[in-house]
């Protein structure tokens, strides 16, 4: 991708997107085909990296040579950081850049203080008060997304782009446009923080789309701290990342969902038995493990942990299928690499073992994972957890895929913060106030948001249950309190 940015109509506020089946790129298509759902080497799904999904399995938060500080004892504090990227090379080629990136539930970015990787924040606009105006013009206010838009990604990007014209066709903020810059994070964290520091520099709020890792490593950067940038995503770990300012999550972590997957399992009836508890091996999935541990046990339901590499291969996928198998295990809860999924789950299913696969959002509840596990033999029965319904509650005819149904809904996140300001407070430090405030944003594709509860503001989410027939995933309840 070109480093200047595409110009999109909006962005995605913070979802775990993937493409519906239709949408999958053709050299998708055939590396799948070829590697059994293993992606293509490089893209970040075979390289442990990550591939730039929310639901995917992460590292502690950014590769070796990351300009993040790492929160390395777990303690929740951010470590000091190497200021760089890679080897030393500062994000976007910016020598001056450095630190790590916050990940915004809303979707917004900042304008670098002074010294902070960029040159001084933008001077406000006429007719507002003082503070960072960074995106801010007369007729515009530009927000930016990172998301994995290159190698291998499934990310149909027009359904992005259709998803937010249909959105802000017609409307204005205080009299201007909204526009989106986007930034290819090439499904690395190293990436990631390289599109957030740039997308700081210009536009006023940034957009955490998708990938876990991603997401922790621009959260927890630096620069867009310093920059009073205000990063904004969907809810995955809390590791590192409590107690961020700049930082919101705008539907449940792993964590908070992990009742919410049992109570979804007990009204739905799941067939009664010992579980496997599969996670992805890495830090910032172990509040996840260890709150699906403890509501297993308050449950009173047996469980085997089996824990998996971060970048399953296909010989990986083979051994942890066998033990499924030899397990007989009747419910799978499994948080990891969405084409990993999909190739255990095609080795797994056969005659007389096809179990019920669960586990939170957002993670597979996107159709272009079903598309790749509806084939498996034995029949695919799986109920995810998803912060917004499925595309099946959308009205009949307005959205091509789930994707635009997604990127409509983050927009009316968005949208909503952006009125609890002024022409006169439009500026980052009151944003931020405002969510730290404890702004509440109502309902709409997504749940509502309270920020009351702090800067994880998630309240509830839905159930999708897997339909094979439609290939889409159906919402079977919602929203789900958490």
């Amino acid at each position: 991708m070109s480093a200047v940015p595409r110009r999109l109509a909006a962005a995605v506020l913070g979802a775990a997107l993937l493409t519906s089946a239709c949408g999958l790129k053709p050299e998708v298509v055939d590396s799948l085909a070829a590697t059994g759902g293993q992606g293509i080497a490089g893209d970040g799904l075979s390289s442990g990296s990550g591939d730039g999904l929310a639901l995917d399995p992460v590292d502690a938060g950014v590769t070796e040579g990351d300009s993040a500080g790492v929160d390395a004892d777990g303690d929740g504090v951010v470590d000091p950081g190497t200021g760089g990227v890679a080897g030393g090379e500062a994000a976007g080629g910016d020598p001056a850049a450095g630190g790590e990136a916050a990940a915004p539930t809303g979707g917004e970015a900042a304008a670098p203080a002074a010294g902070g990787g960029g040159g001084a924040a933008a001077p406000a606009p006429a007719g507002t008060t003082k503070g960072t105006t960074t995106g801010i013009s007369k007729d515009k206010i530009l927000i930016g997304i990172h998301a994995p838009l290159s190698g291998a990604s499934p990310l149909p990007q027009g359904s992005f782009e259709n998803g937010a014209r249909k959105f802000w066709a017609g409307k204005k903020i205080f009299g201007r446009s909204v526009e989106v810059l986007t930034r290819d994070d090439k499904y690395t964290p190293s990436g990631a923080v390289r599109a957030c520091e740039e997308l700081s520099r210009e536009t006023f709020i940034v957009l955490g789309a998708a990938g876990t890792d991603q997401i922790q490593a621009c959260g927890r950067n630096r620069t867009l701290q310093s920059s009073k940038t205000p990063y904004v995503s969907s809810g995955v770990t809390e590791n590192g990342l409590r107690g961020i300012p700049t930082y919101f999550a705008n539907s449940l972590t792993y964590k908070q969902q992990s009742p919410i997957v049992i109570a979804n399992a007990k009204r739905q009836g799941f067939p009664a038995g010992k579980w496997a508890l599969v996670l992805s091996e890495t830090p910032n999935f172990a509040d996840a493990k260890e709150s699906m541990e403890a509501e297993l046990k308050k449950a009173g339901i047996a469980y085997d942990y089996i824990p998996v590499p971060k970048a399953g291969t296909d010989s990986d996928a083979a051994s942890l299928a066998a033990k499924l198998r030899s397990g007989q295990y009747p419910v799978v809860y499994f948080l990891g690499q969405p084409f990993f999924f999909a190739k255990t789950v095609q080795q797994t299913q056969g005659p007389g073992y096809a179990p019920t696969w669960t586990g939170p959002g957002p993670s597979m509840g996107v159709n272009s994972v079903l598309s790749l596990t509806c084939g498996s033999s034995g029949g695919f029965k799986a109920s995810f957890l998803s912060p917004y319904h499925g595309l099946d509650k959308a009205p009949a005819g307005k959205y091509v895929d789930d994707i635009e149904m997604i990127t409509a809904g983050s927009m009316m996140g968005v949208e909503f913060m952006l009125n609890q300001l002024t022409e006169q407070t439009l500026n980052r430090e009151t944003l931020l106030s405002k969510l730290s405030g404890g702004m509440k944003i109502p309902a709409g594709i997504f749940p509502p948001t309270d920020y009351a509860r702090g800067q994880f503001g998630g309240t509830g989410v839905y159930a999708l249950n897997a339909d094979c027939g439609s290939g889409t995933w159906k919402t079977s309840a919602g929203p789900l309190n958490g």
